[in-house]
């Protein structure tokens, strides 16, 4: 089974582009070329096609008709990239490892939560442990 796609299609220079999903993005713009008098193609596509909505949300201000957007000045095709890494970022939040019961937590050093002398995250508290974004700790 092929993965889904996140895809970008369009005329190359212009600021009006599909965003769209498929497992082959090159087959769908073949289905919509046919549609179009203009000449399209892939310009970027990327794994993570779970995303499309969240962009289409982001991008809604920009939207056309259907799940066309123009970009007006803006590359479309950088500003669709840097949305998706920004979604896709947070849509991976980091797995924490609590201590094992009577361990102390040595200061991370890269959640501003400060040290985590003893068993608490500061800001957390040890029941919300998980919660907290202590790369250090994550599995």
């Amino acid at each position: 089974m092929n993965e889904v796609q996140l895809y970008v299609i369009g005329q190359r220079g212009s600021s009006t582009v599909k965003i769209g999903r498929s497992v082959d993005p090159v087959k769908r713009v073949a289905e919509i070329q046919r549609m179009s008098p203009l000449p399209l193609e892939v310009l970027w596509s990327h794994s993570g096609g779970q995303l499309e909505a969240k962009l289409h949300g982001r991008f809604a201000h920009l939207r056309t008709h259907g799940e066309w957007f123009d970009f007006g000045d803006e590359d479309p095709i950088e500003a669709v990239r840097a949305a998706f890494e920004e979604e896709a970022r947070a849509a991976v939040k980091p797995v924490v490892i609590a201590p094992r019961d009577g361990a102390s937590l040595p200061d991370c050093g890269g959640c501003g939560h400060g040290a985590h002398a003893g068993r608490r995250c500061p800001v957390a508290g040890w029941d919300e442990w998980l919660d907290c974004q202590c790369q250090k700790y994550a599995a």
